[in-house]
């Protein structure tokens, strides 16, 4: 598998080919890192796919942590 991130001085910078794999437009993408290859592989046959149950944890989880947040500002 590819490296997910190459540091360049003191920025972690995405690596483009986990970024292309990952779809590159999840908002919740640096939760999950991209979910478990292991489980995509077992339920749709390649590591190169989404795990699903993670993808639906982290968006999950990051929804709640902005409302959350939006209510502790109010």
């Amino acid at each position: 598998m590819a490296e997910r991130a190459r540091v360049v001085g003191t920025i972690v910078a995405p690596n483009t080919d986990f970024v292309k794999w990952a779809g590159g437009n999840c908002p919740a993408l640096a939760m999950c890192g991209g979910g478990c290859p292991a489980n995509a592989e077992m339920t749709k046959g390649s590591r190169w796919r989404t795990d699903e149950l993670a993808c639906t944890h982290s968006n999950a989880i990051l929804e709640w942590i902005i409302w959350d947040t939006y209510a502790q500002m109010a």
